[in-house]
C-alpha cells in the first residue's frame, strides 16, 4: 500500500486561480453560468462543487480541470493523472452506513487506470486500524469484488454497511480483522456471507495523509 502525503483545499485554488486572472467573482460567476453566492460558498470551503462544475469554472477562466489539482510536490506523472471522487467517509471501526456524496477530489496516475481500472477513495474514520490507518486518512481503493486473504479491503455489510479491515479467508468463512488490538475480528461463516451479504467491494492500494 502506497503512502502519499499531499493537500488539497478545492475552494482556495478556485479563489486563487480567479485573482490571478483578474476577475471578481460576478464576472467568473457569469462566465461559469452559476451565481455569485454558489461561488462565494465553493471559495469559503462551504460548498464541495461537482467535478463537471468545476470544469465549468475551469473552461470559464481558460484554464483545464487539472490546474485545481496540481501540487508542485506531488510526483509529475501524479500531476498529469486523473481525478477521482472522495465518495464519502467510512468508519475504521465498526461498520456505519456509508456516505454517498462527493467531499472531494484526488489525483491518481494515468499508469493505475491502464486497462480500465476503476478506483474510488474514501476517508476513514475512527482508530481500529491504526498506526496503520488514522482518522481522516484517504484511501485510494481499485474497484473489484473479490480480496486476496491478508489484504486490506472495503467491505460492505448487509448492503448498507462498509468498514476497512484486513480481509482473512477461512475455510469456513471470513474474518474481518482490525490492526488495533482492542478491536476484536469479526467473523462471517460462509453462509452469513451469502445471506447478509458479505460483500468485498475494493482493495486498499494506497493511502494520502492530508497535511
Amino acid at each position: 500500500m502506497r503512502r502519499i502525503e499531499i493537500s488539497d483545499n478545492i475552494g482556495s485554488k478556485v479563489r486563487a486561480l480567479r485573482k490571478s486572472k483578474k476577475l471578481t467573482q460576478e464576472e467568473l460567476a457569469r462566465r461559469a453560468q452559476i451565481s455569485r453566492s454558489y461561488l462565494c460558498d465553493v471559495e469559503r470551503g462551504r460548498h464541495n462543487p461537482s467535478l463537471e462544475m468545476l470544469k465549468s469554472l475551469a473552461g470559464a477562466m481558460e484554464e483545464d480541470i487539472g490546474i485545481f489539482f496540481r501540487n508542485e510536490a506531488e510526483p509529475e506523472e501524479m500531476r498529469r493523472g486523473t481525478m477521482i471522487p472522495v465518495l464519502g467517509r467510512i468508519r475504521a471501526g465498526i461498520p456505519i452506513e456509508a456516505i454517498p456524496y462527493i467531499i472531494d477530489y484526488e489525483p491518481v496516475s494515468n499508469e493505475m487506470i491502464r486497462g480500465g481500472a476503476q478506483y474510488f477513495a474514501l476517508q476513514t474514520r475512527g482508530d481500529s486500524m491504526e498506526p496503520i490507518l488514522v482518522e481522516n486518512d484517504i484511501l485510494i481503493i481499485r474497484k473489484q469484488h473479490s480480496c486476496p486473504s491478508g489484504k486490506i479491503a472495503i467491505i460492505m455489510v448487509d448492503g448498507e454497511d462498509a468498514t476497512v479491515k484486513k480481509f482473512i479467508k477461512h475455510k469456513n468463512g471470513i474474518e474481518l480483522v482490525a490492526i488495533n488490538e482492542k478491536y476484536a475480528p469479526i467473523f462471517y461463516t460462509n453462509e452469513e456471507v451469502e445471506c447478509l451479504p458479505v460483500r468485498v467491494i475494493g482493495i486498499v492500494e494506497e493511502m494520502r495523509r492530508k497535511l
